[in-house]
């Protein structure tokens, strides 16, 4: 992991068309300007970290620390880094680092992103809500 910087910005953001643009595509419709308006604002907010793998950069990172819990807000990797473990190891260090600061980890994923829901569900994440879009998932209340 390394600190994202200003630079990375615009790999960061084919980073998301790539791996979350279908599920933004089928539950909103992909609206190129919306898009790159609501990442500039969070990406200059929480820019987050890159994951890197033997020195490239294969994903992102965004966990805000909030006083009640752990919060994921963003896990992305590379289409081609998927299904190989990287992400349910970050996710098991994400829930070390909760259950070491007595907080749940928590997070939102899309309906429309059914493996990102059955990756988080088997390291342990339970739906507590949803709605029409998102479901909320939490490692306890």
């Amino acid at each position: 992991m390394r600190p994202a910087l200003p630079g990375d910005y615009d790999w960061a953001f084919e980073l998301v068309r790539a791996a979350l643009g279908e599920y933004v595509a089928r539950t909103w419709g992909w609206d190129e300007a919306l898009q790159q308006q609501l990442f500039a604002e969070e990406f200059e907010r929480l820019p987050g970290q890159i994951i890197q793998v033997q020195d490239q950069d294969v994903g992102v990172l965004v966990v805000e620390e909030r006083s009640d819990e752990l919060y994921l807000r963003r896990l992305l990797l590379l289409p081609e880094n998927q299904n190989r473990g990287l992400g349910s190891d970050i996710v098991r260090t994400l829930l070390k680092r909760a259950a070491d600061t007595r907080r749940p980890l928590s997070l939102h994923v899309l309906k429309a992103n059914p493996r990102a829901a059955a990756l988080y569900e088997r390291e342990g994440l339970r739906v507590v809500s949803a709605d029409q879009i998102r479901v909320l998932m939490r490692t306890r209340d």
